[in-house]
């Protein structure tokens, strides 16, 4: 009997290793497994394994916050896909954490809400950055100035060639944004150019700076000594030449004219702006007069009520820059009728280096301040300075601007 029980154990023993594997290998598994997440531009792509225990459809759920048995609920199905599937692309919105769930659907769409991390959800959070990528500007280094006979060579590097850049002269360091505004000589350059040749005055030292060309103009230039800027002056010797006594020498040509438009002590304006510098007014002589009204009088203008036009550049998404400055004082000022104010703004904002395409439309609106404070002259010329470049909307301004100073002089 002993014998008999003992050899029923040990047959138990031998056919329970073989019993757990089998039902180990039965175990019903609904769930994928294997989910990833992985960020691509401003996707989020989702893989994951498919069961092999239940083929059905998957439902895909997104939450603020690692999706759990409790908040399952209010997390959104963001997608239903089919059984085949292994993969999803998912576009959220930026800037906010998301973590994911795969729940598997039977045949008879009854989802199996069985949550476990790292095979069916996520429990690290994706976030969209919402960093704008930083633009590439000119990197200048190297700069260096030397002497050759009467003239100095600039020479130095640009990283980015594919960026124009401003070179800057003057009889000071140059060492804060604020000495360029006081330099006495600018010029564009391509962004791949390697060097300048400046013709300067002999016996004066000079300091030169090179930075970007669209930094420059909305004054973020950045400089560095000894990378954009140079340390030590740099000047041409006086040549020495012999001092003749006594000696008359006639001029081929006269001396030019002093084209003087600011007061020296008060600043003030002396002359009109260039580039239009008008003689003053001055009377007609009677049988003149009579015969610019005749033909004034022939001519048909038929006046309207013009209200301020703003260009289609101004409509444009993402403005940036000087061009968001100039959007924001013809919407802040000349759109809400300040014209006196907008003017003030355009004038200062003229000031300023800007392109051609930018200052033609710098024109066009102050001359349509101009306008609206009966200051037809100065509106005329404005208008003519943006033809060019609008020459449509120009031609209305331009004839009514006619019609006002003709019917002034009447």
């Amino acid at each position: 009997m002993k014998q008999y029980i003992l050899f029923t154990v040990t047959i138990l023993c031998l056919l329970l290793p073989v019993y757990s594997q089998d039902n180990a290998s039965n175990v019903f598994a609904p769930f994928v497994s294997r989910i990833h997440t992985e960020q691509k531009n401003d996707s989020i792509i989702l893989t994951w394994k498919n069961s092999e225990d239940l083929t059905g459809s998957k439902k895909i759920y997104r939450f603020r916050e690692e999706i759990t048995d409790t908040n399952l609920k209010q997390a959104e199905m963001i997608a239903r896909v089919g059984k085949d599937v292994q993969s999803f692309t998912d576009q959220p919105q930026k800037g906010s954490p998301v973590f994911y769930a795969v729940l598997l659907e039977d045949e008879k769409g009854s989802v199996y809400e069985i949550l476990i991390p790292y095979r069916n959800k996520t429990t690290v959070p994706m976030t969209i950055s919402t960093a704008v990528p930083t633009e590439s500007f000119a990197e200048i280094s190297n700069i260096q100035s030397t002497v050759s006979g009467q003239m100095v060579i600039v020479s130095f590097s640009n990283a980015n060639k594919n960026r124009d850049i401003v070179l800057y002269r003057s009889t000071k360091p140059i060492i804060s944004t604020q000495d360029l505004a006081e330099t006495e000589f600018s010029v564009s350059l391509p962004g791949d150019t390697t060097s300048y040749t400046d013709t300067v005055i002999a016996g004066v030292d000079y300091y030169y700076t090179i930075v970007d060309a669209e930094k420059s103009r909305t004054g973020k230039a950045e400089i560095e000594s000894g990378k954009n800027t140079t340390i030590a002056p740099v000047s041409v010797a006086v040549a020495e030449t012999p001092v003749h006594e006594n000696v008359f020498v006639s001029r081929t040509f006269p001396l030019p004219a002093p084209h003087i438009i600011f007061g020296v002590e008060s600043g003030d304006t002396l002359l009109p702006p260039i580039p239009f510098l008008l003689p003053p007014k001055s009377s007609l002589s009677k049988d003149s007069s009579d015969r610019v009204n005749a033909l004034i009088s022939r001519l048909h203008f038929n006046s309207t009520s013009l209200s301020p036009e703003i260009l289609p550049e101004e409509s444009a998404d993402n403005l940036e820059g000087e061009n968001k400055e100039l959007s924001a004082i013809i919407s802040n000022m000349l759109l809400k009728f300040r014209y006196t104010e907008a003017e003030k703004a355009l004038t200062e904002f003229l000031s300023k280096e800007h392109d051609a395409s930018l200052t033609a439309r710098i024109h066009f609106y102050r001359g349509q301040a101009y306008y609206h404070l009966a200051q037809y002259q100065d509106a005329l010329i404005d208008f003519i300075l943006a033809e060019d470049a609008y020459y449509q909307q120009s031609q209305r301004w331009i004839d009514e601007c006619f019609h006002k100073l003709n019917f002034e002089n009447n």
